[in-house]
C-alpha cells in the first residue's frame, strides 16, 4: 500500500515472505485501517506480519499476530508514524532480535487498548521515542501505568492462550489465540 488510505476487514494474511519489509503487508505513506485481520506465519527482515513508514495514522481492531519472524519487529514494524492505535489485539509466538511483538521508531504515540501481549521474544515491545498509553492490557514482563492494566510481571496472568507454540518455532501457523474459559484476561477489559 502506498499513498493511499485502504479499510481491510475480515483478512489473513499467512505464510508470506519479503526479503527485505513487510511479510504480510507493507504501507508507505499508507493509512490503513485493518478490522478483524490475521496475520500468522509471515517472514521478512522488518516487520515479519506488517511493515509502516512515513503514515499519519494507523489503527488495527480486533486483529492478531502469531507466529511471524523478522530482525526487528517480529510482528509489526513502524517507523515515522505519529500514531499507531491498536484495539483489542493480541500478539504471541511472534520473533526478532528486538521488539518481538512491536518495534517503534520514531513514533509519537502508541496507544493499546484492550491488548495482550505474550508469549514473544523479548524484548517484546521496542519503542525508541514517544508517548506509550496502554489501558486494559496484559503484557508479558509489564505492569503499565494506566487504567485497568494485568500485571504481566505475575505468571499467574499468563492470558492462557488455546494454543501458544515457542516463539522459537517462528515462522509457524500452529497458534491458536483464543483464551481458554479460566484465562485471568477474560472480562478484564
Amino acid at each position: 500500500n502506498r499513498n493511499t488510505n485502504p479499510v481491510f476487514q475480515n483478512c489473513t494474511f499467512s505464510g508470506n515472505q519479503s526479503t527485505l519489509h513487510g511479510g504480510g503487508m507493507y504501507n508507505e505513506g499508507a493509512s490503513p485501517t485493518l478490522i478483524n485481520c490475521f496475520f500468522q506465519a509471515n517472514q521478512a527482515i522488518q516487520g515479519g506480519g506488517m511493515y509502516n513508514i512515513n503514515a499519519s495514522h494507523l489503527s488495527l481492531t480486533n486483529c492478531s499476530f502469531s507466529g511471524n519472524k523478522a530482525g526487528l519487529g517480529g510482528g509489526i514494524y513502524t517507523h515515522i508514524i505519529p500514531f499507531l492505535t491498536l484495539i483489542n489485539c493480541s500478539f504471541s509466538t511472534n520473533q526478532a532480535e528486538t521488539g518481538g511483538a512491536l518495534f517503534n521508531s520514531q513514533i509519537s504515540s502508541l496507544t493499546l487498548t484492550n491488548c495482550i501481549i505474550w508469549g514473544n521474544s523479548t524484548p517484546q515491545i521496542r519503542n525508541s521515542s514517544g508517548t506509550s498509553v496502554y489501558s486494559h492490557c496484559l503484557i508479558e514482563g509489564l505492569n503499565p501505568p494506566g487504567t485497568g492494566n494485568l500485571d504481566g510481571t505475575q505468571p499467574s496472568n499468563n492470558p492462557l492462550f488455546v494454543s501458544q507454540p515457542d516463539f522459537n518455532t517462528a515462522p509457524t501457523t500452529t497458534g491458536n489465540l483464543r483464551l481458554q474459559p479460566c484465562s485471568p484476561a477474560i472480562n478484564a477489559g
